[in-house]
């Protein structure tokens, strides 16, 4: 009746095995994502895919040395990370990007503006401006 239970590990002679350490790897995973839902947010998708990233590859370097048993979810959590870290990087420099030209052309739109006495008149300013904009990223418009 009891013989079929299974026996303990590391009985007499047999070295004791500790269990694996696989938080690392979840844990990058974990910040991995976040960082990939994030990612069009300014600065915290381009950071949190670069924690995601040192995460991975330590749990990464855990799993070489036998410390943890989670190699597949290390690697998810290191391309998931690299690929929310660039798009995270796209982001926050765009962002950058029509921050500066904003700042740079908010002179001839105030200037527009103050002349403007009429709706109309400032629509037009306001359509300037995003014209303006367009062309300095290449779009043609109509």
């Amino acid at each position: 009746m009891y013989g079929d239970q299974p026996q303990p590990a590391g009985g007499y002679g047999e070295p004791h095995r500790a269990n694996p350490r696989n938080g690392l790897g979840v844990a990058a995973l974990v910040v991995a994502v976040v960082a990939a839902l994030t990612f069009w947010v300014p600065v915290l998708g381009l950071v949190l895919g670069l924690v995601g990233l040192v995460l991975a590859l330590v749990a990464l370097r855990r799993v070489r040395r036998g410390v943890a048993n989670n190699r597949g979810v290390a690697l998810a959590a290191l391309i998931v990370s690299i690929l929310a870290a660039i798009a995270g990087l796209v982001v926050t420099a765009l962002t950058a990007w029509v921050l500066w030209f904003a700042a740079d052309n908010s002179g001839d739109l105030q200037a527009c503006l103050d002349t403007a006495t009429t709706q109309t008149q400032i629509d037009a300013c306001s359509q300037q401006f995003g014209d303006d904009l367009l062309d300095q990223l290449g779009v043609q418009t109509s």
